[in-house]
């Protein structure tokens, strides 16, 4: 009887240590699935600076062109003014040499 007591005692140690063996390889998975999120949650939140950072700098482009527009229109703008300044300069200063050749015509 007491070989059979061996026996059962030697197929509970396979037993548990089958079990132990399994516990630790559920543990690992656990482990490494729990690093797959975390690496994944890390990559999730990469991407998503990386298009903020992108979403940002289109942004500030979209703005400098848009201040760089309103620039050349404004210069635009002045440049047709001063043309007119002087064009309306120069109209004024024939209209005043005609009258002093009138003038001088005169005596």
């Amino acid at each position: 009887l007491s070989g059979d007591d061996e026996e059962e005692s030697r197929e509970l140690e396979r037993h548990a240590a089958a079990e132990e063996q399994r516990r630790k390889e559920v543990e690992a998975e656990e482990k490494r699935l729990q690093q797959v999120a975390e690496t994944t949650k890390r990559q999730a939140a990469a991407e998503a600076l990386a298009k903020q950072k992108a979403a940002e700098e289109a942004k500030r482009l979209q703005e400098k062109k848009l201040a760089d527009e309103r620039k050349a229109a404004e210069d635009e703008k002045r440049k047709a003014a001063e043309r007119e300044a002087a064009e309306k300069q120069r109209l004024e200063d024939e209209e005043k040499q005609r009258l002093a050749e009138e003038e001088a015509a005169k005596q």
